[in-house]
């Protein structure tokens, strides 16, 4: 018996260790969630004269981001950040100083996450596809294997927004490991 344990325990750590590895790969990520602003067909509407129409969109806009940026946290917690899709360009040229949103989801030039290891989550149309989903991109901004479909679900239907996002963040969870797997065996 005490032979099969000492023959046994060194297998035992190098799993333990092994799984900790993958674990940590991601642990170690945060989320960058991109959220629509609706500013050109806010403009669009204000320049045509709809004022209530605007300001409706604006509100609604807003409520959706909202019910986003509260399913998120409550699937991630603080791994996850949030900016306004006018920003994006600035976080892939990372220049990030300044763009991150506070809980009212307003620009809060005090959240500075650490960046070394995010992926970004955007809620639209996947460029690849054009499928309506939540889609995941990678530090180079391209398109992961990880995504939920929606099926034309919007923001607007704030709803059905908590179980997509859900879903979303058990897949990330648990796929981004292997895409981290399978990317550097590409590379490799």
């Amino acid at each position: 018996m005490k032979a099969l344990l000492i023959f046994c325990l060194p297998i035992f750590f190098t799993l333990q260790t092994s799984a900790q590895v993958v674990s940590v790969d991601s642990s170690g990520f945060v989320l960058v969630v991109r959220l629509k602003t609706a500013k050109n067909q806010i403009q669009a509407l204000e320049s045509g004269g709809h004022h209530d129409l605007a300001k409706e969109k604006k509100l609604k806009t807003w409520g959706g981001n909202m019910e986003i940026r509260r399913a998120f946290q409550k699937y991630l917690g603080d791994k996850v950040f949030f900016i306004y899709s006018n920003d994006y360009k600035n976080l892939k040229e990372g220049e990030t100083e300044g763009i991150f949103l506070g809980d009212s989801l307003m620009l809060d030039p005090s959240i500075q996450p650490d960046l070394s290891n995010y992926y970004v989550a955007f809620w639209g149309n996947s460029p690849g596809t054009g499928m309506s989903v939540i889609m995941l991109l990678d530090q180079e901004f391209k398109e992961t294997e990880i995504w939920v479909r929606t099926f034309g679900i919007t923001p607007a239907n704030f709803s059905r927004i908590d179980p997509q996002v859900k879903k979303f963040c058990e897949k990330i969870q648990t796929k981004i490991p292997k895409y981290l797997q399978k990317k550097n065996k590409k590379k490799g």
